[in-house]
């Protein structure tokens, strides 16, 4: 089976599925995790977040810090959030015991055009956060960043009147994408809002004890915690990974156009032949209970591996480790 290459870009760090949905990929065989990118606030300790969490389930993939501010729209604040020493936002799922892990020198931006380059036409993107590290990799080298097989993305949501999160925090940047004619897949809010855990999936999650996974669960209850335990968890981004290995929505392609006005960060689909509109392989359903038991069986089949290899380590006083020479 030929693996395929895909590079992630997250704002890992406040809400819990970007989380989950790299947990996941590390359990899918069907992918080769070419590099982590971050982005949006405080990418810096965002990279800290990814890279504890692939050490703790024992991936050597190296991270990439990318951009903080958006081309042009505020950055967002949560209310319960204080500022770092450089006056970014502290992300709220990173703690102290991240301080060490290992993240690259390149910026995200270069290292996405050296891959596209690398591998012309073979990269998928799987953009799960703000678009601002891919709109500043197509301003740079638009012709090498149009060689990106795909983009793959969670944002926005034709159907209904929503500013979904990751198009409105950097309009513009998504914008950019979309008009760079990379092909998109855009996983939208329509359905991945229907992925909620319930209270039986939390009780799995509290289940398993690799290190990798005590660590998700420990996020998990922080993000509940933030959020005063008035929702559940909702795996948008986990779901925008998991299809890329199953089909568990349904796709149609449409024009979608991204607004600028006062619904900024608004997609919908275009009355017919609109100049500006981009046409992209949408979700329009999901099969939210199958989708689920393959997150719930990916996470857990890979227990006793690890557990193996965490025991391994203890007894040979190597300790959970990620090589690869990152710094």
């Amino acid at each position: 089976m030929q693996k395929l290459k895909l590079i992630v870009d997250t704002d890992i760090g406040d809400d819990i599925d970007d989380a989950f949905a790299l947990a996941l990929l590390f359990q899918m065989p069907e992918v080769e995790i070419l590099g982590v990118t971050t982005v949006y606030r405080n990418a810096f300790l965002r990279a800290k977040i990814a890279s504890r969490l692939a050490q703790l389930c024992g991936q050597n993939i190296p991270v990439y810090v990318g951009e903080d501010t958006p081309l042009n729209d505020p950055i967002e604040w949560f209310a319960f959030e204080k500022a770092d020493a450089d006056g970014k936002p502290l992300i709220g799922h990173y703690d102290d015991s991240m301080r060490h892990a290992p993240i690259a020198q390149e910026n995200a931006a270069d290292f996405i055009l050296q891959q596209a380059e690398r591998f012309p036409g073979q990269i998928t993107v799987l953009a799960l956060g703000p678009m601002t590290n891919l709109a500043r990799a197509y301003f740079k080298a638009p012709e090498t960043f149009r060689k990106i097989g795909r983009i793959h993305m969670m944002g926005g949501d034709a159907f209904y009147p929503t500013r979904e999160w990751n198009l409105r925090c950097d309009t513009d940047a998504a914008a950019a994408v979309f008009a760079s004619g990379v092909p998109i897949t855009m996983i939208g809010y329509n359905v991945t809002n229907a992925c909620r855990f319930n209270e039986a999936d939390i009780a799995f999650i509290d289940t398993l004890r690799s290190a990798g996974n005590r660590l998700l669960a420990a996020m998990m209850h922080t993000w509940m915690e933030n959020n005063h335990f008035q929702k559940p968890p909702v795996m948008h981004d986990g779901l925008a990974a998991a299809c890329l290995a199953e089909n568990f929505c349904d796709f149609v392609s449409l024009p979608i156009v991204l607004q600028k006005d006062e619904m900024r960060g608004r997609t919908v689909v275009a009355p017919e032949k609109h100049m500006q509109a981009t046409q992209m392989r949408v979700a329009v359903s999901v099969d939210r209970d199958a989708f689920i038991a393959f997150l719930k069986d990916r996470l857990g089949r890979a227990e006793q591996i690890l557990i193996d290899r965490e025991e391994h380590y203890e007894r040979t006083g190597q300790g959970a480790r990620a090589g690869g020479g990152h710094s």
